[in-house]
């Protein structure tokens, strides 16, 4: 009997053992696992703007001297602002002040232009400006609010006039309107229909801007599943099927991507909205996602915004539009996110917000995610100009995968690992004419900008090396050619 004690002990001691070793094999084995990526450089499979590099909203008077630059050295290269109609008049006028021109009220010399002093300093400091004009004076409108109809088209094209007159040269596009089914309303118009009556205000835009800048690109609408039934809605129904607009006055197609409209961000497409877009005529329209966040509820996502994977998120979302064809997109926003110290009076801001503030030292520095736009735009070179997305052929499910020539004929392939390990890869790139290749690596906490210069080998036209994709990662490799 102590015989079959020991035996059955010492059996189950080396089941153990070897239960063990095999456990430890199969788990080296799956860390080991090499997969494989191929690029084609030859094989142009889409192109993609590089205007995707931009913002809404610019940070204040106080903050622009330090921030703006920073901006700029980070690739940001373009800004989405407001002609702010409804507050550079005086506010306590009246319709008949205005036509009457008490106290010298239609000359621009007496109005606020603060706002868009915002916006120059913007342009000068090399950002691209797309002007949004939209809301109206609440003296101005059927329902004396902001968001309602101007009653008096006339009027409203002359305030645009004045403004547009002043700052043309500083801005780049005119996009019309704003998320209509929130922020236009038509009660107490003659109206019965918010597409008809956003047609006529976009008519009136239409021949102020054209008038005085032929060849400004134009567009909107910027419609919202929740309030305006989406691209493929009602309002933009009725607003296309306006006689008056055509793709000659109506260039691109603005559209805004959150969480909360229903699509996940990270899911959302420039292709699907151009499919809806098709059923009114328009459906070859570039694409702006001139807002884009993961919610517009959560301020403070400290997971995809402002904490330890806002880096990936942006990452993927880039990476997935340009991948379909994106001509650009606004972050929102460029405001400050997060105030160390005391808060400024009358300085916004917003937790979706792009840099960190301290009120005491007057100094600031950018958030995680705008690595991810340094490493794409300016290291990679894809803010330069136009780009060709290039076949890429990956068994990497678990990564998100894209690669690109830029305008300068320099390709790139981009990893996002948001897996908590690391991934070896398998690089191979369809071409002899290699004279380095270069990676970058962006972390929570690693800006990416030290390149690491990594070995390969090449055998019947075909570069291969292997490398490395750290976890919770946007990691790039680029192909310097001889």
């Amino acid at each position: 009997l102590i015989m079959k004690i020991t035996y059955f002990i010492l059996l189950s001691f080396f089941s153990f053992l070897f239960a063990g070793e095999l456990s430890a094999a199969k788990s080296t084995e799956s860390s080991a696992t090499i997969y494989n990526v191929t690029v084609n450089p030859q094989n142009v499979v889409n192109t993609c703007g590089n205007m995707v590099f931009g913002g809404c909203q610019l940070p204040s008077y106080a903050h622009s001297q330090t921030i703006l630059p920073l901006l700029v050295d980070a690739g940001f290269n373009n800004v989405r602002t407001d002609m702010w109609l409804e507050t550079i008049l005086p506010q306590n006028i009246t319709y008949d002040d205005y036509i009457n021109n008490v106290n010298d009220v239609q000359n621009p010399d007496t109005w606020n232009f603060s706002n868009m002093e915002l916006a120059v300093l913007a342009k000068k400091a090399g950002l691209k400006i797309m002007m949004i004009i939209s809301y109206c004076p609440a003296w101005l409108s059927y329902n004396s609010k902001t968001n309602g109809m101007p009653k008096d088209m006339n009027v409203y094209a002359d305030l645009i006039r004045k403004v547009y007159t002043r700052y043309y040269k500083y801005i780049d596009w005119v996009e019309v309107y704003n998320e209509p089914g929130y922020f236009f309303n038509i009660e107490k118009s003659p109206y019965t229909s918010t597409g008809k009556a956003l047609a006529d205000i976009y008519m009136t835009c239409v021949n102020v801007v054209r008038n005085i800048t032929p060849n400004m690109p134009m567009g909107g609408t910027s419609a919202v599943p929740s309030s305006d039934g989406g691209v493929g809605g009602t309002t933009n129904q009725d607003f296309f099927s306006d006689s008056r607009i055509n793709k000659s006055n109506f260039n691109f197609y603005s559209h805004h991507v959150y969480g909360d409209y229903g699509i996940a961000t990270t899911r959302e497409t420039p292709s699907r909205v151009k499919s809806e877009l098709s059923k009114f005529g328009y459906g070859d329209l570039p694409i702006y996602f001139t807002e884009w966040s993961p919610s517009i509820n959560s301020a403070a996502d400290s997971s995809t915004y402002r904490g330890t994977k806002s880096h990936t998120f942006v990452g993927n979302c880039l990476i997935n539009w340009m991948r379909d064809g994106i001509t650009g997109a606004q972050h929102w926003n460029f405001l400050q996110a997060i105030v160390i110290g005391s808060p400024e009076s009358g300085i916004s801001a917003d937790g979706h917000g792009m840099y960190r503030w301290n009120s005491q030292t007057k100094q600031g520095d950018l958030l995680p995610k705008a690595f991810v736009f340094k490493l794409l735009s300016k290291t990679l070179g894809l803010g330069a100009g136009e780009n060709k997305v290039i076949e890429t052929i990956s068994d990497a499910n678990i990564l998100n995968v894209a690669s690109f020539e830029n305008a300068n004929g320099i390709a790139s392939t981009v990893f996002i690992n948001v897996n908590n390990e690391d991934i070896s890869i398998d690089l191979n790139y369809e071409s002899s004419n290699i004279n380095k290749i270069e990676k970058n690596v962006v972390t929570f906490s690693n800006k990416g900008e030290n390149s690491e210069n990594i070995d390969y080998t090449i055998s019947n036209d075909i570069t291969t090396c292997r490398i490395l994709i750290p976890a919770m990662s946007v990691t790039s490799i680029k192909y310097i050619t001889n």
